[in-house]
């Protein structure tokens, strides 16, 4: 995750969706985009990501 990256609570899912914000005017492919994960994976996904920060 970087800074333009949040992560939003979906409770009718019980789920968390991670999502890419682009702050650009043009249309490009895959963006934004979105995962969602339960809080065990979102937890294993921060912490995978964390390492290349």
């Amino acid at each position: 995750m970087d800074n333009d990256d949040v992560v939003y609570l979906i409770n009718e899912l019980n789920k968390y969706a991670v999502v890419h914000l682009t702050y650009s005017k043009n249309n490009s492919a895959g963006f934004p985009m979105a995962q969602l994960f339960n809080l065990y994976n979102l937890e294993r996904y921060c912490k995978e990501v964390l390492k290349y920060y």
